[in-house]
């Protein structure tokens, strides 16, 4: 239902403010998150919409789904194992840590998946570069960069990232929804 408001400005004024039914997220039936997705020959995390985990948290999937046709967009390429944990597993890894994080910050939603970046933290850890959640501790390590990379830049990539990535979709699921704002022109008499 579209709600109506009007201001007077003279000759020309902004009639209608129009406002669509508020998305219902509670009892979607999917999420705004991170998984961990292939191309080609690489393993990605990618960010967009997916079906709402089974208990409300992500697991590491036995199988990883291409990213052509996922309605997802890449955020990071993993392509190094580290510590003896192959690509796969710590793309997967990653995935399920950012996606818990959302969920667990009831944020898994295109407008909501921004505030994630408020939790991330850049730096080093035994002289390694790393980007963890919450704090720069060994437990907290969300991914290890590498060497040559300055974390802090990183850090500013994935946030630019997942704020386009999100922007758009949120735009897509507010024309959706028809949750937009609609300013009609009127000529007064």
């Amino acid at each position: 239902m579209l709600h109506r408001l009007a201001a007077t400005a003279g000759a020309l004024s902004l009639s209608a403010l129009a406002f669509g039914a508020p998305m219902a997220e509670a009892k979607s039936q999917s999420i705004f998150a991170f998984q961990c997705l292939k191309a080609g020959k690489n393993y990605v995390v990618g960010l967009g919409p997916m079906p709402r985990p089974a208990d409300g948290v992500a697991i590491n999937p036995s199988t990883i789904a291409p990213l052509a046709g996922s309605g997802s967009y890449p955020v990071a390429l993993v392509n190094a194992p580290q510590g003896g944990v192959s690509v796969k597993k710590r793309c997967s890894s990653i995935a399920t840590r950012l996606t818990n994080l959302a969920l667990a910050t009831k944020t898994a939603t295109p407008a909501g998946i921004v505030a994630l970046s408020d939790y991330f933290v850049a730096g080093k850890i035994a002289k390694q570069p790393v980007i963890a959640i919450g704090q720069l501790s060994l437990g907290d390590v969300l991914g290890t960069l590498p060497s040559n990379v300055n974390p802090n830049a990183a850090l500013n990539v994935i946030n630019a990232r997942i704020r386009a990535i999100s922007v758009g979709n949120a735009v897509a699921e507010a024309l959706k929804n028809n949750d937009l704002v609609v300013f009609e022109a009127v000529v007064v008499d």
